[in-house]
Protein backbone atom coordinates (compact mmCIF):
# COMPACT_ATOMS: atom_id res chain seq x y z
CA UNK A 1 0.00 0.00 0.00
CA UNK A 2 1.26 3.44 -0.84
CA UNK A 3 0.95 6.63 0.89
CA UNK A 4 -1.40 9.65 -1.25
CA UNK A 5 2.26 11.07 -1.70
CA UNK A 6 3.84 8.42 -3.70
CA UNK A 7 1.39 8.41 -6.71
CA UNK A 8 3.20 11.72 -7.89
CA UNK A 9 6.39 10.03 -8.03
CA UNK A 10 7.52 8.51 -11.74
CA UNK A 11 6.88 4.87 -12.15
CA UNK A 12 5.16 4.57 -9.06
CA UNK A 13 1.51 3.86 -10.09
CA UNK A 14 3.04 1.00 -12.98
CA UNK A 15 5.03 -0.39 -10.23
CA UNK A 16 1.88 -0.36 -8.29
CA UNK A 17 -0.29 -2.00 -10.37
CA UNK A 18 2.31 -4.79 -10.84
CA UNK A 19 2.60 -5.86 -6.73
CA UNK A 20 -1.35 -5.17 -6.19
CA UNK A 21 -2.04 -8.72 -7.13
CA UNK A 22 0.39 -10.12 -4.57
CA UNK A 23 -0.79 -7.91 -2.25
CA UNK A 24 -4.13 -8.71 -2.27
CA UNK A 25 -3.30 -12.82 -1.65
CA UNK A 26 -1.36 -11.75 1.12
CA UNK A 27 -3.14 -8.48 2.98
CA UNK A 28 -6.78 -9.64 1.71
CA UNK A 29 -7.52 -5.79 1.27
CA UNK A 30 -7.81 -2.91 -1.66
CA UNK A 31 -4.75 -0.87 -2.32
CA UNK A 32 -3.59 1.85 -4.64
CA UNK A 33 -6.04 4.68 -5.46
CA UNK A 34 -8.82 2.32 -4.76
CA UNK A 35 -8.47 1.63 -1.16
CA UNK A 36 -8.94 3.21 1.76
CA UNK A 37 -4.89 4.09 2.38
CA UNK A 38 -4.48 6.28 -0.97
CA UNK A 39 -6.06 9.27 0.19
CA UNK A 40 -4.68 9.37 3.53
CA UNK A 41 -7.11 8.79 5.61
CA UNK A 42 -6.78 6.53 8.74
CA UNK A 43 -7.79 3.09 8.77
CA UNK A 44 -11.11 2.52 11.36
CA UNK A 45 -9.11 1.11 14.59
CA UNK A 46 -9.29 -2.86 15.65
CA UNK A 47 -11.37 -3.58 18.76
CA UNK A 48 -9.80 -6.01 20.49
CA UNK A 49 -11.55 -5.96 23.79
CA UNK A 50 -13.80 -8.68 22.48
CA UNK A 51 -14.64 -12.05 23.44
CA UNK A 52 -13.69 -13.47 20.51
CA UNK A 53 -10.82 -12.33 20.73
CA UNK A 54 -10.32 -12.55 24.44
CA UNK A 55 -11.15 -16.49 23.54
CA UNK A 56 -8.58 -16.25 21.13
CA UNK A 57 -5.39 -15.00 22.87
CA UNK A 58 -6.60 -17.41 25.72
CA UNK A 59 -6.36 -20.59 23.12
CA UNK A 60 -2.98 -19.19 22.19
CA UNK A 61 -1.32 -18.93 25.72
CA UNK A 62 -2.99 -22.20 26.61
CA UNK A 63 -1.53 -23.67 23.65
CA UNK A 64 1.90 -22.23 25.15
CA UNK A 65 1.91 -24.32 28.67
CA UNK A 66 2.48 -27.21 26.01
CA UNK A 67 6.14 -26.68 24.92
CA UNK A 68 7.63 -27.78 27.98
CA UNK A 69 5.79 -30.86 27.72
CA UNK A 70 6.99 -30.78 23.98
CA UNK A 71 10.25 -30.57 24.40
CA UNK A 72 10.47 -33.29 27.19
CA UNK A 73 9.19 -35.41 24.88
CA UNK A 74 11.70 -34.21 21.57
CA UNK A 75 14.79 -34.72 24.30
CA UNK A 76 13.88 -38.02 25.42
CA UNK A 77 13.63 -39.26 21.62
CA UNK A 78 16.88 -37.86 21.05
CA UNK A 79 15.34 -35.19 18.60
Amino acid sequence: MLMRDAKDVAGVEECDQQITPAERDVFSQEDARYGSVWDGTTLAALALSTPEVAAAAAEWFNGMTKFPKIDQIMSAAAE
